[in-house]
C-alpha cells in the first residue's frame, strides 16, 4: 500500500474509532474498534470503506432499540450485522448474501459467542428470499444497488415489516449508486435521510 494512502487510512481509522466510542453502545463500539484494527492488519480496505461510518451505524442502532427481528440484505464482512446484534441483546439478525466476502470469519470471531448465535447467515439473494412468518422490525437494504434489484428487495419484504417498523437503504446519498434513489422515487417512499441512509417508517395503514 503506498505510504500516502496508508497514512490516510490510519488517520481515518483513528477518527472513526474515536467517534465509534462516543456514539455506539459499549459492546458495539469495542467491536468496531477491534474490527478496524484487524482490517489494518489484514490490509482489508474494502471492509473499512464500504461499512457504514459510526454515525450512520448509530442510526441503525437506534432503529433496533427494543426490537427483536432484523433482516439485512447484503452481509459483506459482517461489521454492520454484528454492530446491530451487539447493540440490542434480544435482537436476531438474519442476513443474506450471495457469496462470503474475504475475512468475514475473522470479524465474526471478534464478537462474543452470545451475539454470534443471534446472527443467522443465509446464502442467497435477498430479493428472492422467502420471508419468515413472523414480522420483522427493520429491513436494511445494502446489497446490489441496481434500481430494479433495490425495488424488488423492498417489494419482497414490505409486507413482512411490522407496523411501526423501518426500512433503511444504504448509499441513498451516494452519487456512485443512483439506482438506490431511483428505486425509492419509483416506490414513492416518504422518509428521512441520515448521512448516506434513507429511512422509511411503516405505518399501520400501509
Amino acid at each position: 500500500m503506498p505510504d500516502l494512502q496508508r497514512r490516510r487510512i490510519l488517520v481515518e481509522t483513528t477518527r472513526r474509532t474515536i467517534l465509534a466510542l462516543r456514539v455506539l453502545p459499549r459492546r458495539a463500539a469495542l467491536f468496531y474498534v477491534r474490527a478496524s484494527l484487524r482490517a489494518l492488519r489484514l490490509d482489508d480496505r474494502w471492509s473499512f470503506w464500504s461499512t457504514l461510518p459510526p454515525r450512520e451505524l448509530s442510526v441503525l442502532v437506534e432503529l433496533t432499540r427494543g426490537r427483536k427481528a432484523v433482516v439485512e440484505l447484503g452481509t459483506g464482512t459482517g461489521w454492520t450485522t454484528l454492530v446491530m446484534a451487539l447493540s440490542e441483546p434480544q435482537c436476531v439478525v438474519r442476513t443474506y448474501d450471495t457469496l462470503e466476502k474475504p475475512h468475514r470469519a475473522a470479524y465474526l470471531a471478534l464478537a462474543a459467542p452470545e451475539a454470534r448465535e443471534r446472527v443467522v447467515l443465509l446464502n442467497g439473494r435477498g430479493e428472492e428470499a422467502e420471508p419468515p412468518s413472523e414480522p420483522i422490525d427493520l429491513l436494511y437494504v445494502d446489497s446490489n444497488h441496481d434500481r430494479a434489484v433495490v425495488r424488488r428487495s423492498f417489494e419482497r419484504w414490505r409486507d413482512s415489516i411490522a407496523c411501526g417498523g423501518f426500512a433503511a437503504f444504504d448509499d441513498y446519498a451516494n452519487d456512485n449508486y443512483p439506482g438506490v434513489r431511483e428505486a425509492i422515487a419509483e416506490l414513492g417512499l416518504q422518509g428521512r435521510t441520515a448521512g448516506r441512509l434513507f429511512i422509511w417508517k411503516k405505518t399501520c395503514a400501509q
